[in-house]
C-alpha cells in the first residue's frame, strides 16, 4: 500500500489539516496573498497522474482543476493574491 499524504497549514502555532489522507504524493503547495485559498499538485490515491487541486486554506472542500489524462508535467501551480486565479503548468 504506498503512503498516504495530508496537507496541512500552520497558523498562530497550530497545524491545520487541509485535505483527508487520499494522496499518493502531494508538492508545490501555493498561497493565495490573503492566506484563504491553497493550490497544490498531487498523485490521488490509485492514480500515477499528478493532477492539480484547488482548497480553502480552513479544510474546506478540495477541488481538482485537471483531470486524469492531463496531467502535469511539472507539478508546478500558482495563485493569485486574491485567489481569483490559478495557473497549471500542464
Amino acid at each position: 500500500d504506498p503512503p498516504r499524504f495530508k496537507v496541512h497549514v500552520w497558523a498562530e502555532g497550530s497545524p491545520q489539516t487541509v485535505t483527508s489522507s487520499r494522496f499518493a504524493d502531494a508538492s508545490q503547495p501555493a498561497v493565495s496573498g490573503d492566506g484563504s485559498v491553497l493550490a497544490f499538485s498531487a498523485v490521488p490515491t490509485h492514480s500515477v497522474d499528478l493532477e492539480a487541486f484547488l482548497s480553502g486554506a480552513d479544510g474546506g472542500a478540495v477541488s481538482r482543476l485537471t483531470s486524469t489524462g492531463d496531467g502535469l508535467s511539472s507539478g508546478s501551480v500558482a495563485i493569485s493574491a486574491d485567489g481569483g486565479r490559478v495557473l497549471v503548468i500542464t
